[in-house]
């Protein structure tokens, strides 16, 4: 039973602890584009605060359009009048324009502070943009699947 509750314990540690070691070695990561971009300190603490300032405000801005896309579905579920879904539709639209308009705010912010030839060399230590859990990644979902066939859990599932 000791045994049993010992290996609970580092298992819950180890899963709890994960999300914080990834975050360590996004900073390394970080540190060494900072190094590399030869930057002043001043020009390191403004990029540091700016995508202090740049997360925060996603995070909200995708809760908005998450919450925009669950309206929509229910709406379209609910039968609700082609007016009020398109009212829906219009909510939708309005808060992926603001999350698009706050990348392209941060990037211009970025280029500003780090001028235009490092911006270039940042652009390159980037590398390709992923974006988490993509509709093809998803168990059960196949890419090009048409809404309604795979896995249709959830609140995205039109």
């Amino acid at each position: 039973m000791m045994r049993t509750n010992r290996w609970l314990f580092t298992g819950a540690l180890l899963i709890l602890m994960s999300p914080m070691m990834a975050m360590g070695q996004m900073w390394s990561q970080h540190e060494v584009k900072m190094q590399k971009l030869n930057l002043s300190a001043e020009q390191q603490t403004q990029i540091e605060q700016l995508a202090t300032d740049h997360h925060k405000k996603m995070i909200t801005l995708r809760a908005e359009a998450q919450v925009a896309r669950i309206n929509l579905n229910e709406a379209i579920r609910s039968g609700d009048s082609e007016k009020e879904v398109q009212k829906k539709v219009d909510a939708v639209s309005e808060a992926q324009k603001a999350l698009l308009q706050e990348r392209v705010t941060h990037q211009l912010q970025v280029r500003d502070i780090v001028g235009e030839e490092n911006f270039e060399l940042w652009k390159k230590m980037q590398g390709p943009r992923k974006r988490g859990f993509h509709r093809m990644e998803r168990p059960g979902r196949e890419y090009g699947m048409e809404p309604g066939k795979g896995s249709d859990k959830g609140p995205n599932r039109w």
